[in-house]
């Protein structure tokens, strides 16, 4: 990889003029108006949505991951400097800094993934210019759909292009995580960002996170529709603080398992002596370790499901799951609870499962297409009785990286 910066006709050929992808147009114009200039490179990089399995990638499990169409696009342009400045679409809000006093500070919040991945770079020997960035998309926040590791990705491919440094696909994946959790100290997994590089539309991705391979699934068609709903549930302190415990006990259930020769197999074992081995555990990390177990085997037969265009069967596989956090991890609240279970009153609901890793969490939910209007009543039912507007969104699973034609 080359780590300096190629001058001369590459920055004049970049300044020309571009048609850009809708999607794009909103931060390309306001990367112009912020700094004057038109950004010399844009790039668009995929949410996400974990189905199955985010809980196992500490320990080099299986996770079944889709990119969504919202996205995040990032918009760069070189300066004559080393300042770095950064600025948010979405929040109207400005940051700066220096390639030279570059850290992680709690008021960057959204910056912090940008500059995460610029501190990745500095690591690895590349000598960087100061840089223009301009950040915004669609993506919801705290909602499980992996904006920070769109946020990410895009900002690699960006600096990728602009600078020539010659990254593969995996360089950025790595990069895209580590900017989470090295940078930011903000455990994450590599599925999100391995989806925003390599998704393809109308496929979800089984992503080995102990060997980074990959293997792509035709989702099902158009009779069947999968929703996103976020509860718009009020978290307490107290409820933050029990799903923080909750997930540290998976965590260490993780760590549990890495201390085991040989331990990574009793994800995908079914021998009774691993069995065993589970259940003389300390209790709560035999509840995170059968977790992560049956989640694996409910992985195995959702691809099944898949291959068979099988939605009913897949269905059951998200509903199982989810019984599964809410009794083994305890991390579930009795608003999702009630969403999930209004498949037992119609055959067109199909199944649903809580997503996300913090206590403001969402779910998604599968469904039979013409089911659609009777769960958004069912929805409506749901603000009646609990006092929550719900949102939600049908979702599509779309490609990975796009940028702008040079």
């Amino acid at each position: 990889m080359s780590t300096g910066i190629k001058q001369g006709n590459t920055l004049k050929k970049r300044r020309k003029t571009r048609i850009l992808p809708d999607r794009m147009h909103q931060v390309a114009a306001a990367h112009n108006s912020e700094y004057s200039s038109p950004p010399q490179v844009v790039y668009s990089a995929p949410g996400s949505i974990a189905l199955f399995g985010e809980h196992a990638e500490s320990v080099g499990g299986t996770v079944m991951v889709g990119a969504v169409s919202q996205r995040m696009t990032v918009a760069i342009s070189r300066r004559h400097d080393s300042s770095l400045r950064f600025y948010s679409m979405n929040f109207g809000e400005r940051k700066k800094t220096s390639i030279n006093t570059l850290k992680w500070r709690r008021e960057d919040r959204w910056a912090n993934n940008s500059k995460g991945v610029i501190a990745g770079l500095l690591e690895m020997g590349c000598k960087l210019p100061g840089l223009e960035v301009t950040i915004g998309g669609n993506v919801p926040i705290h909602v499980g759909m992996a904006s920070s590791s769109a946020i990410c990705v895009a900002t690699a491919a960006a600096l990728n292009q602009l600078l020539e440094l010659g990254l593969s696909r995996q360089d950025m994946i790595r990069l895209a995580v580590e900017a989470e959790s090295v940078f930011q100290q903000r455990p994450v997994g590599s599925a999100a960002a391995a989806a925003a590089v390599l998704a393809q539309p109308g496929q979800v991705m089984l992503w080995n996170s102990d060997i980074w391979t990959h293997r792509m699934l035709t989702f099902f068609g158009p009779s069947v529709t999968l929703m996103w709903v976020d509860p718009q549930v009020p978290t307490t302190e107290e409820e933050i603080a029990m799903v923080d415990q909750r997930l540290e006990e998976a965590r260490g259930c993780s760590g549990f398992i890495g201390d085991i020769p040989g331990g990574e197999g009793l994800l995908r074992s079914g021998d009774q002596a691993d069995t065993a081995a589970i259940g003389s555990m300390p209790e709560e990390v035999r509840r995170g370790c059968k977790h992560l177990r049956d989640d694996e085997a409910r992985i195995a037969e959702a691809v099944q499901a898949l291959e068979q265009a099988d939605p009913i069967r897949f269905g059951k596989c998200l509903y199982r799951s989810h019984e599964s956090l809410r009794d083994l991890y305890e991390i579930s609240n009795p608003e999702i609870d009630w969403l999930v279970r209004r498949r037992d009153q119609s055959a067109g609901i199909l199944g649903g499962r809580r997503i996300g890793f913090g206590a403001a969490a969402s779910m998604v939910v599968l469904l039979e297409h013409a089911a659609v209007p009777e769960y958004e009543e069912k929805l409506q039912e749901y603000e009646r009785i609990f006092g929550f507007r719900p949102h939600w969104k049908i979702l599509h699973f779309g490609g990975g990286l796009e940028s702008v034609p040079s």
